[in-house]
């Protein structure tokens, strides 16, 4: 217990608000485990809300480790709570599949090489948590296949062994290392799931799977202190009392030395969560050369309209899509093209609204558009910076790109509508502010815009007709009352006019 408590691997999860879920389910997860004869079903539903319905799954699957553990009768007992909670699982992951989410196409040998190099991880982690990070790097799996291979043979190795010395060395150990196994289970990449774009670990996924390594730990310092001789190590309630006076000495050293390690280096780890700044320049500190992620929210940090250090922004996403590009032959494609266009976007927005630099956005976005050639989004991003510097023609021709890529995007439509307004091609223009309207009609500045083009048309009359609908939208909107005013007085003259010549 007290090493689950003060152990620096669960600052995130304990310190980190947006993890509460971990130590909430973790009281469910606890009493399912406790009261599995009588409440395991309630206790796995309420994972299922509170963390995540994968993880009811493993929690029953654990819960039947741990009963199995004891006695034959308990673990019959369990399996009907299995099949509840593997059938919650199964059902998550099918429709997550039918939803269309993130797929990264890894074989199922390479997802064996994630699963077994990540368990290698984080039991390193629980004996030695140095060096720990909020965000670790993505892992290639054409770098570094040695160590591929080798988790692989260490994981196997780990469990053969234990199995073959159950009888000596009891069956708490094996017991403990399933018990971690499937419940940090979801999460070792056999499955695909979204953080998966940034890192295949994080300390936070083996909060609850500690309890496994921890208890081996604990025991095995329980019996390097017995003298009475005895080998096999037992995860159960030791009483003082079993030690001798000696025993119980070196143990209570061992456990007050361990205890303020344990506490001191949690201590430090606590301050990296003061802030946003504390928390991601942590991250890049600590491997400033992988964590394109800790970069790249580091720079939305910097971007945000209370910090507003937009030039700390634009270098923290150069120095984040310098990492993405020079990975990029070595990562899944789908984790660039999710990652890289929102990068560009962010950094080409910072530089156009918060720098007034678009020429600088511009030339960034060009190089956007290059690696992401089909990405709609980084066409209009750019054509937007090209406006803005009066190269309207050629912003009209990225505006029709990124309408060919993506049909549905009202922005791109109604931009290049404004675009060709100032090259005084209306009728061109009353074409796209027309679709830009038709899929977001009550975009307003839109509709002044095609306002515009029917009074430069001489069509005071639809000119009219649209600023009675920004009205509809917003009645109180003083632009569209003035200038319904001035064309209704352009009517007014021309029939003067008219009448004059008559």
């Amino acid at each position: 217990a007290m090493i689950f408590a003060l152990h620096p691997v669960h600052v995130e999860s304990v310190a980190w608000a947006i993890e509460r879920k971990d130590t909430l389910s973790t009281l469910l997860y606890l009493m399912a485990l406790f009261w599995h004869n009588v409440v395991a079903v309630l206790c796995v539903g309420g994972i299922d809300q509170v963390h995540s319905r994968v993880a009811a799954g493993s929690s029953a699957a654990s819960t039947v480790v741990y009963a199995g553990y004891y006695s034959s009768d308990e673990f019959l007992h369990s399996l009907p709570f299995f099949v509840v909670g593997a059938s919650i699982a199964i059902y998550d992951i099918v429709q997550m599949g039918a939803k269309g989410n993130i797929h990264f196409g890894y074989t199922f040998i390479q997802r064996i090489m994630i699963a077994c190099r990540s368990v290698c991880f984080y039991l390193w982690k629980v004996v030695m948590p140095t060096n720990l990070a909020m965000i670790y790097p993505l892992w290639t799996l054409s770098e570094d296949k040695v160590i591929w291979w080798l988790s692989v043979i260490l994981v196997a190795s780990l469990l053969i062994g234990l199995f073959i010395m159950r009888y000596r060395l009891g069956r708490g150990p094996i017991a403990a290392l399933l018990f971690f196994g499937m419940t940090v289970g979801p999460t070792l990449g056999l499955i695909d799931y979204s953080y998966m774009l940034y890192s295949f670990v994080a300390d936070r996924y083996q909060y609850l799977a500690m309890l496994g390594p921890i208890s081996v730990m604990s025991s095995v310092i329980v019996h390097a202190c017995d003298t009475s001789g005895g080998k096999r190590i037992a995860i159960l309630p030791l009483e003082r009392s079993n030690l001798g006076e000696m025993a119980s000495k070196k143990f209570a050293a061992i456990s007050i030395l361990l205890g303020t390690a344990l506490y001191y280096s949690t201590f430090r780890q606590c301050f990296a969560y003061k802030d946003n700044e504390s928390f991601f320049g942590h991250a890049v500190r600590q491997n400033s050369e992988h964590t394109m992620n800790a970069w790249f929210h580091l720079a939305i940090h910097y971007a945000d309209s209370s910090i507003k250090e937009p030039q700390k922004s634009v270098a923290c996403y150069r120095r984040a899509l310098r990492i993405i590009n020079e990975r990029r032959s070595k990562v899944p494609a789908i984790v660039y093209d999710q990652i890289a266009p929102i990068m560009y976007n962010n950094a080409g927005n910072t530089l156009i609204h918060a720098l007034n630099r678009p020429d600088d956005a511009a030339t960034l976005l060009k190089v956007a558009v290059k690696n992401l050639p089909k990405n709609a989004r980084v066409h209009q991003q750019l054509a937007d910076a090209l406006s803005k510097i009066d190269k309207n023609e050629e912003a009209v021709q990225y505006f029709e790109t990124a309408t060919k890529l993506d049909p549905t995007s009202y922005v791109a439509w109604g931009n290049m509508g404004n675009s060709l307004v100032r090259l005084f091609r209306k009728e061109e223009a009353e074409n796209a502010l027309k679709k830009a309207l038709a899929i977001k009609p009550d975009k307003i500045n839109f509709r002044h815009s095609l306002a515009t083009v029917y009074s430069m048309m001489g069509a005071h009359g639809k000119a009219i007709k649209e600023y009675d609908n920004i009205l509809l939208f917003d009645p109180n909107n003083a632009m569209a009352k003035e200038r319904k005013k001035n064309a209704l007085d352009a009517i007014t003259r021309y029939e003067t006019k008219q009448i004059g010549k008559q």
